[in-house]
């Protein structure tokens, strides 16, 4: 299955935390492709912080819930939940 996903932060060093996610999802799914940063502002609520994101196609053979676990595992790791 190829899964595409949005790794984003808006809170402390944001260009190190999508660093470590990047890592954290590059080691665990090899091959993994990433796309430049963008910095967005945010929606859909009010922050004085502007968002970081990076986009990302991986491809895993994992169920969509399985790999929504691993993800959160990876999100708690780097500091992000």
């Amino acid at each position: 299955m190829i899964a595409h996903i949005n790794i984003g932060s808006n809170i402390g060093d944001r260009h190190a935390l999508i660093g470590r996610a990047v890592a954290a999802v590059c080691s665990r799914f090899p091959g993994a492709r990433v796309s430049r940063a963008v910095e967005s502002e945010p929606w859909g609520f009010e922050s004085d912080n502007a968002f970081v994101n990076v986009g990302m196609m991986i491809d895993c053979d994992l169920h969509p819930e399985s790999l929504l676990s691993v993800l959160l595992e990876i999100e708690r790791g780097v500091g992000g939940g």
